[in-house]
């Protein structure tokens, strides 16, 4: 379950075998062999400069992990196709596989948005607004201020004002069609 990039691993098939030996597969660029060092690499390129690479991340993925992540790539290509709908139930299936996947509510909710299901997107965006941490700060509905003393970091921060924002323009909206 290697972020970004599924790897297979297999143990080495050798007589003096350790526990550790495993060897890494990369199914996507004609079954290449990867060192720790090539895995290292690709962390860096999937995750950035700043990535810590961890030999747990070589570990084997659940099917609950594969099922997610699948699902997940799934809607990133609908999205990318602008394939809403479909977008919207892949959405669902993800909340109903983990219920506490918030930032699906916020996809949901703002996939809800661009089919013009105002109340439904309003539902989803509330809910994510409620359910998200509060080291979050600075909406107009509550006084959340960082738990541990350290600021919010500025592009959580941000992404929070454009969610709030969309609630109260599709709070305006919802009223408007009572």
């Amino acid at each position: 379950n290697f972020p970004g990039h599924f790897l297979l691993r297999a143990p080495l098939a050798t007589p003096t075998r350790l526990a550790d030996d495993i060897l890494i597969v990369d199914p996507f660029h004609k079954g290449a062999f990867l060192s720790e060092i090539d895995c290292r690499e690709l962390l860096r390129q999937h995750v950035g400069d700043a990535a810590a690479f961890d030999r747990s991340l070589l570990e084997p993925a659940t099917r609950h992990q594969i099922v997610v992540r699948m699902l997940v790539n799934l809607k990133r290509l609908y999205v990318r196709m602008r394939s809403f709908p479909q977008a919207r139930f892949i959405s669902d299936l993800l909340l109903t596989v983990d219920p506490s996947a918030i930032v699906e509510l916020r996809d949901r909710g703002l996939l809800a948005y661009h089919l013009q299901d105002f109340a439904g997107a309003l539902r989803d965006l509330e809910a994510y607004l409620r359910l998200l941490p509060k080291r979050i700060v600075g909406d107009d509905e509550s006084d959340q201020t960082p738990s541990d003393g350290e600021e919010a970091p500025a592009e959580a921060e941000s992404e929070h004002q454009q969610i709030w924002e969309h609630v109260k323009t599709l709070r305006k909206r919802v009223a408007g069609f009572n």
